[in-house]
């Protein structure tokens, strides 16, 4: 999600770009883009949504102030340039000039403010409103000049004020429609076209662009396919130009298959589980404990994901530029049953997990865990569940009791953890509340050195693993699928997909 600050880091996320075959040529302009969906978008505002696949579509409708580069370096997007004051709490941002909106009208500093401030009204339930309260004034001294003054200082300030999160939207089209999830209208090198639920996500060039003749693409189509073997099938028929949720048992055969490349990098994708600690048998900690014993993370990894993944023992990946240090929960079946009792459960208990989605990756995790809590006495029941309804049901309501997550943001930990677990989270699913996490979060935000920010990391990261309110499984390569005749398309540390540079031929 949220994209850190954090300039000139030395991060190992190295991108892959499809080149042009030898004798191929693209054209310069034109041509449609078809990518491969399993999961349609949800609520495509870009303040209130929530799913990485929604993200994933509308990066390429919406901009923020910053951008971003294949390593994760902040850049200029629709502020050209900027200056921080000596105390790093105030920020004067030059705008670009002869930057549109989708309808036509000139996007000024008033917008970015607006935005801003929608951000921060509850009522918008964006789930970045934590980290934008560290604003404390926005100031328009000119339409082509925004200064934010911060309450203190915030080392990702600059990276949470991208376009995944914090896009800057026309006050006008809110106000016309009462929200931007049926008429979205950004800055970005395309535009929304058409949606058909379930079925396809369209979108078009905007011709107002402000960098000269991009985007090259004429249309890309987002295709919902939610069979992953037939999403695949699709992808070998040449009917879909790119995929990246082939299932892992398929990956040497798509490998081979003519005319598609393959693609991977190391990103920041994290799978895990969240425990609800609100709500029995999860509001025990030795429950949750004895629970993170009888889980065997390397067994699960191998059966889901093969050689894309490995296991890991909190939700900050290897590729973290800030380096924490963390044990994981020590595993064991006599540990297990021993915790069990020790929370009034001698014979186990019963429980029920919301599994995302239902791919073959899923069903893998699930049912190798199931097996395994059942050796200590644990019965895990399985709910597969279609994004809308775990948007619905566990994300905002928390009517669950387990529920299976990903997390492909930046691999900062006050992005990965802050969010999640901090007790103010804006989506803090596992109700997690520890005042000492919380201070050791606040303060890690706050600290510009990264051997003390590690340091303060490690510690939250030792006690949120005594705690268990999540269990993190692995960290996995992102890979994708694509045609041959597609060129210049650049693989996204943070999973993201940005075809401003995209061409077909």
């Amino acid at each position: 999600m949220r994209v850190g600050r954090l300039v000139g880091l030395a991060l190992v996320l190295a991108a892959a770009v499809v080149l042009l075959p030898a004798g191929g040529r693209a054209q310069t302009r034109g041509g449609a883009l078809v990518v491969g969906f399993q999961r349609d978008v949800l609520n495509i505002d870009p303040h209130m949504w929530t799913a990485n696949a929604t993200r994933k579509v509308m990066v390429n409708v919406y901009e923020g102030l910053t951008g971003r580069d294949a390593k994760l370096n902040v850049t200029p997007q629709l502020a050209e340039s900027w200056t921080i004051s000596p105390d790093g709490k105030r920020y004067t941002f030059k705008l670009r000039k002869g930057v549109k909106f989708h309808n036509g009208r000139e996007m000024v500093g008033e917008d970015v403010k607006y935005s801003y401030e929608r951000i921060l009204n509850p009522k918008t339930g964006s789930q970045v409103r934590p980290d934008f309260e560290v604003i404390d004034q926005i100031g328009v001294p000119d339409k082509a000049t925004v200064v934010i003054v911060l309450k203190r200082p915030y080392a990702r300030f600059l990276g949470m004020l991208d376009g995944d999160w914090a896009a800057i939207v026309p006050r006008e089209e809110v106000e016309k429609y009462g929200d931007l999830n049926a008429h979205p209208v950004g800055t970005g090198p395309f535009r929304f076209a058409s949606r058909a639920a379930n079925q396809h996500v369209t979108l078009e060039r905007n011709p107002d662009y402000y960098e000269p003749g991009k985007p090259y693409l004429d249309k890309v189509v987002f295709k919902i396919i939610p069979d992953e073997f037939a999403l695949m099938a699709d992808l070998k028929a040449g009917s879909t130009d790119l995929v990246f949720t082939a299932p892992t048992q398929m990956l040497d055969e798509l490998k081979k298959t003519p005319g598609v490349s393959y693609l991977e990098a190391p990103s920041s994708i994290v799978t895990f589980m969240y425990l609800n600690t609100q709500r029995e048998p999860f509001s025990k900690l030795a429950a949750r404990q004895a629970l993170a014993a009888a889980i065997d993370k390397a067994t699960i990894v191998r059966a889901a994901y093969q050689a894309i993944g490995q296991p890991v023992a909190s939700l900050v990946p290897s590729t973290s530029p800030v380096k924490v240090t963390v044990a994981d929960a020590p595993h064991g079946l006599d540990r297990a049953r021993a915790l069990l009792r020790e929370a009034g459960y001698p014979n186990g208990y019963t429980f029920t997990l919301n599994v995302l989605g239902s791919a073959a990756t899923s069903k893998a995790i699930a049912e190798t865990m199931q097996a395994q809590l059942k050796q200590a006495g644990i019965t895990m029941n399985i709910v597969y569940t279609e994004p809308g309804i775990y948007e619905e049901q566990v994300v905002r309501k928390h009517d669950f009791q387990a529920a299976t997550d990903g997390t492909s943001e930046h691999p900062d930990p006050d992005v990965k953890l802050y969010i999640r677990l901090h007790s103010k989270g804006g989506t803090n699913l596992a109700g997690y509340a520890n005042p000492q996490v919380d201070a050791l979060l606040d303060q890690g935000r706050q600290q510009m050195d990264p051997a003390q920010r590690a340091a303060t990391y490690s510690k939250a990261l030792a006690q949120i693993v005594t705690d268990v309110p999540v269990v993190a499984f692995a960290e996995l390569k992102f890979y994708v699928f694509v045609r041959d005749r597609v060129q210049g398309f650049e693989i996204d540390p943070l999973t993201m997909f940005f075809f401003k540079n995209t061409r077909v031929r």
